[in-house]
């Protein structure tokens, strides 16, 4: 996966199989560039994981960390190798969730963030 090293979501990422996409991905990138002068010349190469991913939010005071909200992101292949995202927001608390939560939290408290 190449994308560029600077941004947000999904915008200019590339799903790459082979020299040729890799190539085409880099002339992308850098009329991408064109558009955007703000963004730098530097790009990342990472492993794609297929699958979805969360995050999730904390307010934390006092020692204490509440739970504020928890994401999904839902990747999808587009035209061509185009990457793209869209989150959706996991109201209903699972086993996961309540898993991810602890898990957080703990490390929160690890680093001292109060």
């Amino acid at each position: 996966m190449l994308k560029p090293y600077e941004g947000v979501g999904s915008r200019g990422v590339q799903i790459i199989n082979n020299k040729t996409e890799l190539i085409a991905a880099l002339n992308q990138c850098e009329e991408f560039q064109k558009i955007n002068p703000a963004m730098s010349k530097k790009f990342l190469i990472q492993e794609y994981i297929d699958g979805n991913e969360g995050y999730l939010d904390f307010y934390s005071m006092n020692g204490k960390h509440l739970l504020t909200d928890s994401w999904m992101y839902v990747k999808q292949i587009s035209s061509g190798n185009n990457l793209g995202f869209y989150d959706i927001l996991l109201m209903k608390k699972n086993t996961l969730l309540a898993k991810s939560e602890t898990y957080c939290k703990k490390v929160l408290d690890v680093i001292g963030y109060k």
